[in-house]
């Protein structure tokens, strides 16, 4: 906890990780915020898939928020987990989704 007000890219990042791990629809106060990783992994689709579309919701989430101006994924898998490597605006942000 800190009284410390996030800003800039810093806000951007908080942000895109939070939805990240929200999955979208499961709450409903969220409605169309956060993404379906969790749904993903559980259908045991083909690891392509999975990367693509986890790839493909990241950058959809990023339209969404003003303060992202650039934005590069990378998804490397450990068994049931998928590890993302966020670049935004050009600071690296981690999520792991499983």
């Amino acid at each position: 906890m800190t009284s410390q007000r996030i800003t800039g890219t810093d806000k951007a990042i908080q942000w895109l990780g939070i939805g990240c791990k929200t999955e979208r629809d499961h709450y409903p106060i969220y409605r169309d915020f956060g993404t379906p990783f969790e749904k993903l992994i559980a259908d045991s689709l083909p690891r392509g898939v999975i990367e693509g579309e986890i790839v493909r919701n990241i950058e959809e989430l990023g339209t969404q928020h003003e303060l992202i101006q650039s934005l590069e994924v990378s998804v490397d898998f450990n068994g049931r987990q998928a590890y993302v490597g966020i670049l935004v605006n050009g600071q690296q942000e981690s999520v792991v989704v499983s």
